[in-house]
């Protein structure tokens, strides 16, 4: 069955919030042009068509992001979703939106449930942190706005799960971040290494090693503890290396090996390869003037996936590497080992018996319960 998932950024680089550490500021302060404006209705008509052309008899998901997808305002999705509505046919359509949460009134959890969105929502846990580097443009923090959103997408049983960014001062209150997720039944966490910014400024500032290291062996500690309990929590992270250990391929990209091409549409149409890589030397094309088998074909998506598999020579002696598969691109060093290569050779250690313990019993029938 033929597949294409495809993240489209509705709003561009707009955010009614300030995040201290936001990736996408970075990525869109190093292209010519920061902000594409809105998605006008003509270029959300051609990406559903082109989509539905792909994908004549298969599966397609529409993946929306930002900046913040949702200021675009409502009408934008539920025009979206009458459109794909009309013009499928044998295709099957699934949805998700990662959001800060903020906007989120009653019209939009009500849209959201009966459209059957995965809904991400961006927190960092407890307010005392959240606050520090989540705040709005006025510096007034958002953890109150959103964990009131959060509660209403829970009571009208919107699947929700959470996406925090892993700093070094997060990773040393890991055991009161987890607790304050599941106190609010937040069950399905991931946990994403704050990235360094394209001139790596950042590095070795916002998650060092020793804090890395502290933070993966804590929070695996936790999640492995509440599996032999009978009461699974998600960490993407380790729900991943647990599928590796049971000869399944991991869903999350970083951990493949290998980059794959992520469709990503910015406002005006273009396409690039990956969230991480919206810049002007990696544009692809734009769905007014290339289909997408087009793009696919492109030198330069060829190109992006080859330099995915340029790796350090170690890496191939390592008996980690089929776990580590030397990660995400943007986190590798000049090198190109990853710049927390020490960090996972050490937790694969700590963690290996009992990923092996648990991968053994899963296969003689256990039943993992949430």
């Amino acid at each position: 069955m033929k597949k294409i998932s495809i993240l489209v950024k509705p709003s561009s680089s707009k955010c009614n919030m300030n995040c201290s550490y936001c990736f996408y500021e970075d990525v869109s302060n190093h292209r010519q042009i920061k902000d594409y404006g809105f998605m006008k209705r003509e270029t959300m008509q051609k990406l559903i068509n082109q989509a539905l052309s792909f994908v004549d008899e298969g599966m397609i998901h529409f993946a929306f992001q930002g900046g913040e997808p949702t200021l675009i305002g409502l009408d934008y999705f539920e025009e979206f979703i009458h459109y794909v509505n009309k013009k499928k046919k044998n295709q099957i359509i699934t949805y998700s939106i990662q959001t800060n949460g903020t906007t989120l009134d009653d019209l939009w959890i009500k849209f959201l449930k009966e459209n059957h969105f995965l809904v991400g929502v961006s927190i960092d846990g407890e307010q005392s942190h959240h606050d520090c580097f989540r705040p709005y443009h006025s510096n007034k923090g958002t953890h109150e706005d959103i964990m009131k959103n959060v509660e209403k997408l829970l009571n009208h049983g919107v699947q929700t799960n959470v996406l925090t960014v892993l700093n070094n001062d997060l990773a040393d209150r890991i055991e009161e971040t987890y607790a304050f997720f599941k106190n609010h039944n937040l069950n399905h966490m991931q946990f994403i290494p704050q990235i360094d910014d394209f001139n790596r400024s950042l590095s070795n500032k916002s998650l060092d090693n020793e804090h890395y290291l502290k933070f993966l062996k804590k929070s695996f500690d936790l999640w492995i503890d509440d599996i032999h309990h009978g009461n699974f929590t998600s960490i993407r992270y380790f729900d991943n290396m647990l599928l590796i250990y049971l000869g399944y391929e991991p869903e999350s990209c970083d951990l493949k090996g290998v980059c794959s091409i992520q469709n990503v549409i910015e406002s005006d149409g273009s396409i690039y390869p990956c969230d991480f890589y919206v810049t002007d030397p990696y544009k692809l094309g734009n769905i007014f003037e290339q289909t997408f088998e087009n793009v696919h074909q492109s030198k330069i998506a060829k190109s992006f996936i080859d330099e995915s598999l340029i790796r350090n020579d170690e890496c191939y002696q390592c008996p980690w590497f089929k776990l580590c598969r030397t990660g995400c691109k943007r986190r590798r060093d000049a090198s190109h080992k990853d710049i927390h290569c020490e960090v996972y050779k050490n937790f694969f250690t700590y963690a290996d018996q009992s990923f092996l313990e648990l991968a053994k019993k899963i296969e003689s029938g256990y039943t993992i319960k949430s």
